[in-house]
């Protein structure tokens, strides 16, 4: 019998300690909460897109002379200065049309001279009353045809002249070559209204660059000239630049595709400062401030709560 009651008794204050722990062995669960203090600070209203780097001047070289592309001076990557020649073409025929020109303008001067000698005898004559009207008008026509084939010799010269100069093509702006699109032997044709011509290659102004972007219709009536923004591109994700709103599109971009929906404008951001490191054609984000707002009293966005 002793030993059962003492059987029993280990048995409730094991059941009584089991009790004990299951009411007073829980944890409690802890609520961490984060106190802020409400301030008046600037509230920023912006506008993100994706935007692509490109140079602040872009110039297409093509040539004003048709011919065969015979010395390239240049590689891509180049930096050049205004001026400095480019690329060369075949001026044979351009050199032969020159001497064509120069000829018959030796020829034209040669009778206009003889012509207006001539032309001041008959003027002498006709004032001494030694010859007829009929004969001092015949004479004053010779002269002025002479005098207008004289002018359109000197003109088809210069135009001779010009085309050879056209057959060494020189950067026009201080820059890098971006792009080059021909080689030495391939021909070159000029632009007509329904043909560009060729594009040899293209000259970049580099020391200044901007960032055009596509936004909406509702975003674009928010952006303004001016407006300052922020630029992180994907190549340098760690830095951050800067710059605003150089221009604005007032006419929907174009669509290429009749697939495409959506009114889009074209906005041009340019970047402050120099930087070298930059290459057309970069992408990255594009963050302009639209609306900043002083002094306004704020709270977190997690303490705003939305009751019925």
């Amino acid at each position: 019998m002793k030993i059962l009651k003492k059987k029993r008794t280990i048995a409730i204050i094991v059941i009584v300690l089991l009790l004990l722990f299951i009411i007073f062995g829980r944890k409690k669960k802890i609520t961490t909460v984060e106190i802020i203090d409400i301030k008046y600070e600037s509230i920023n209203e912006s506008v993100s897109i994706d935007g692509t780097l490109e140079a602040f001047v872009d110039v297409k070289i093509s040539s004003d002379i048709t011919g065969k592309c015979t010395n390239i001076y240049i590689e891509e990557g180049d930096v050049v200065k205004k001026g400095t020649p480019l690329l060369k073409i075949d001026d044979v025929s351009q050199r032969a049309r020159l001497l064509e020109a120069k000829t018959a303008l030796n020829a034209a001067k040669s009778n206009f001279d003889y012509v207006s000698y001539k032309f001041d005898n008959q003027k002498k004559l006709y004032e001494e009353k030694l010859i007829s009207f009929s004969e001092f008008t015949l004479a004053e026509l010779e002269y002025k045809n002479a005098q207008n084939t004289l002018a359109s010799m000197q003109a088809s010269y210069d135009i001779a002249q010009n085309n050879i100069e056209q057959t060494l093509i020189t950067s026009p702006i201080e820059g890098m070559i971006t792009a080059l699109y021909v080689e030495e032997g391939e021909n070159v044709i000029t632009g007509t209204m329904n043909n560009e011509g060729t594009v040899l290659m293209t000259v970049s102004d580099n020391k200044k660059f901007l960032v055009k972007a596509n936004v909406d219709e509702t975003s674009i009536v928010k952006i303004k000239k001016k407006n300052p923004t922020t630029i992180i591109f994907d190549a340098f994700p760690e830095t951050t630049y800067s710059g605003f709103v150089y221009q604005t599109g007032n006419r929907p971009i174009q669509k290429s595709s009749v697939s495409e929906t959506g009114i889009e404008y074209e906005v041009q951001v340019l970047l402050e400062g120099k930087h070298g490191e930059m290459i057309s054609g970069m992408t990255g984000n594009v963050n302009i401030t639209t609306q900043v707002k002083e002094n306004v009293l704020t709270v977190p966005i997690q303490a705003v709560v939305s009751r019925n």
